[in-house]
């Protein structure tokens, strides 16, 4: 594809420039959690900026080192590469032009070159452009997408979001600067092939994380014990190498996503079953619960009550449990009523989806 846009009859392309400057997306509220497991896994990296998020945040930085170690992060939401970050954009109408001056002197090849070099060579040829503009704005993402194919149609390919492209350039917009980037991944990073596509899972980026603030680690026994759809254990076992996994249902077999996720991800796990408001789970025989209640609310069948104490229980000594939930209130009551077997490490309020979640972190005493 660079090859045909940058060929001249009788000349030879030149090769394309070298890419060192990114930006992520996360969960809105775990950037700086995120950032930390940035630095652990990217050698060299170089943090430009962070910028939070209502709803997704954002991580700007640089990275000198092989492009192919930020396909394997399983922390963020996507990966882009940093094609331009613009700043000073006024809520009117002149900050369109100021956006236009910018895109201008966009080069599209390093980036779709990289593209290239980590997934493939492309048959078909050209860009997916989507556009996003915060409510601080007087003009439409329309307006915004008009500027932006206007400026890089006279040198590259542009297309809509109806006709499909091998590669996804981004523009954002947000209070006063924007960012725009070109997807460096096939699929977005926070999607897994173990998913099939569903997007009610859990984000396995935030399964990802939760399993970080456990500290999952090898040979650990891992509990989810109202298991939905198979994610968090599935990431302790992938990322972590936890050797057993067990999930906890309300009747004598899994839910079907959760055996679905599981065999789709070659692993299995054990099933513990709740009887009368009780796992059939020893005492002290767990080592880390990741798990997500925010399925469980007034007059479902196992209460938040009932799942911390039997989580208190089941969990050896000095060891974590990650929940998400948006009972913040019945936590904390839960914890104050363990007679001290337990206690608040952390709490992180995020954004999912619309909601207001929050990720306890709760240690056993």
């Amino acid at each position: 594809m660079s090859d045909q846009i940058l060929q001249i009859e009788g000349t030879q392309p030149p090769r394309p420039g070298k890419v060192y400057e990114y930006f992520v997306n996360t969960v809105g509220g775990l950037e700086d959690a995120v950032l930390r497991d940035l630095k652990v896994h990217l050698k060299s990296f170089e943090l430009i900026r962070v910028e939070p998020g209502r709803r997704i945040g954002r991580i700007l930085f640089r990275y000198h080192r092989s492009p192919a170690r930020l396909l394997e992060l399983r922390s963020v939401e996507n990966l882009f590469v940093l094609l331009g970050d613009v700043g000073g954009i006024t809520p009117g109408r002149p900050g369109l032009l100021r956006i236009a001056r910018q895109v201008a002197s966009c080069d599209l090849i390093p980036a779709a070159s990289l593209h290239d070099l980590l997934s493939g060579p492309k048959r078909a040829h050209g860009f997916h452009l989507t556009c996003t503009v915060g409510r601080d704005h007087r003009f439409s993402v329309s307006e915004l997408y008009q500027v932006v194919d206007t400026v890089l149609g006279a040198k590259y390919e542009i297309y809509a979001d109806n006709v499909p492209a091998p590669y996804r350039l981004h523009f954002r917009i947000g209070r006063k600067r924007g960012l725009f980037g070109l997807q460096l991944s096939e699929r977005r990073l926070g999607e897994r092939t173990y998913q099939a596509g569903r997007s009610d899972d859990l984000n396995p980026s935030l399964a990802y994380m939760m399993c970080i603030f456990a500290g999952v680690e090898s040979r650990d026994v891992c509990l989810d014990p109202l298991c939905t759809d198979g994610v968090p254990l599935i990431e302790a076992a992938l990322a972590f190498g936890a050797n057993r996994l067990i999930s906890g249902a309300t009747e004598a077999r899994l839910p079907l996503r959760t055996g679905e996720n599981l065999e789709a991800a070659g692993l299995t796990a054990e099933l513990g079953i709740w009887r009368d408001r009780r796992m059939d789970l020893a005492d002290e025989s767990v080592d880390k619960v990741i798990t997500d209640l925010r399925s469980v609310r007034s007059g479902a069948q196992i209460q938040l009550a009932e799942l911390i104490s039997e989580i208190t229980r089941v969990l050896k000594p000095r060891r974590k449990a990650v929940i998400l939930t948006e009972d913040t209130e019945g936590v904390q009551q839960a914890v104050e009523e363990s007679s001290g077997r337990l206690q608040i490490q952390k709490k992180v309020s995020i954004y999912l989806r619309g909601q207001r979640p929050s990720v306890f972190v709760l240690r056993r005493c």
